[in-house]
């Protein structure tokens, strides 16, 4: 008999939640996250004054009549918030691969920009089984995120997202789903204090500050698990010095991590992943995935098959589906 065991991530991925200083984390791989303190019961966000929205690490109300709009969706009180700790998270990768068809990722990008100023994501999180032909005791993973990135090829992505990790061993499965942030290539973390599983529905929203170019200083992220009306309050991500954050472009998909064989990351089965997708530049210009790239995922084994297939919602640029095609 086959017995599913559900295993959240928060517990089991990482060995040691990262000691929080002053509401500064250090990350072992360089650079820092702070943290804020959740504000009090009935805090609403849209009528709070600018100091009480520093003092809980919101993102400033934006003086641009189309940021602003995003920032209201972004701000509405619908979410009981905590504030969230971390632990480091390997994350193996094989060499980075050009877009279009390709060994690690599949899904879209938005247009080319000067500069993302927000880039938000809304997906179901899929429930993940092995792969035709899996082996016992190997690790197979969808990992799904939203973000921005720079020279499409290049590998330089901030990403934040869920990872669905599943193996059997003797007759059962284990799955692991993992609430991640991760600066490629070297950086990465786990949110630990939002737990997610199978058919929830997150939000994640990234606001970039200190913007020059292409590039950012720091990004304030926020991660809500919707089914279960709760969220992380913003926290304040800051690279390793001498680092900067890509922002050409918005990114959301889905990928396969390199778990157990670093040259060959096997990406778990999975049903549809339906992304909805929206942000904005540095100028106030509003985009979604209309004008970007669309790019499909390649198994690794030889000769390559398709895996994963990204496509946009029928006449709805702002909606991202990516679908498992694999066997």
């Amino acid at each position: 008999m086959t017995a599913t065991q559900d295993a959240v991530g928060q517990r089991e991925a990482a060995s040691s939640t990262l000691i929080e200083k002053d509401g500064v984390v250090e990350l072992p791989a360089g650079g820092t996250i702070r943290t804020y303190p959740p504000p009090p019961p009935g805090f609403d966000p849209l009528q709070a004054g600018e100091r009480e929205l520093l003092l809980h690490g919101f993102p400033a109300r934006p003086a641009d009549a189309n940021l602003l709009k995003l920032w209201e969706s972004m701000m509405r009180p619908t979410l009981r918030l905590v504030r969230p700790a971390f632990q480091p998270l390997d994350l193996p990768r094989p060499a980075p691969r050009p877009f279009e068809d390709n060994t690690t990722l599949a899904g879209a990008t938005g247009p080319d920009t000067i500069g993302v100023k927000s880039v938000n994501g809304f997906w179901n999180v899929p429930n993940v089984y092995p792969p035709g032909a899996a082996k016992d005791g190997v690790w197979y993973s969808t990992s799904t995120f939203m973000g921005t990135g720079t020279g499409i090829g290049v590998g330089n992505f901030f990403k934040v997202g869920v990872q669905c990790r599943v193996l059997t061993t003797f007759g059962s499965v284990v799955r692991q789903f993992i609430t991640f942030c991760e600066l490629s290539p070297g950086v990465a973390f786990q949110v630990v204090a939002l737990p997610v599983s199978a058919g929830d529905m997150v939000r994640c929203s990234v606001v970039y500050d200190d913007i020059s170019g292409a590039t950012a200083g720091t990004a304030q992220v926020a991660v809500a698990n919707r089914t279960a009306l709760t969220g992380t309050t913003f926290f304040t991500f800051t690279p390793p010095s001498g680092n900067r954050l890509p922002t050409q472009f918005g990114l959301w998909g889905a990928g396969a991590l390199a778990i157990t064989d670093p040259t060959k990351p096997k990406m778990a089965s999975f049903g549809f992943v339906f992304f909805r997708v929206d942000g904005a530049t540095n100028l106030g210009l509003s985009f979604n995935a209309g004008g970007g790239d669309l790019f499909n995922l390649l198994d690794p084994d030889s000769p390559p098959s398709l895996s994963a297939r990204a496509e946009l919602g029928l006449g709805d640029p702002g909606l991202v589906i990516v679908s498992y095609s694999g066997i």
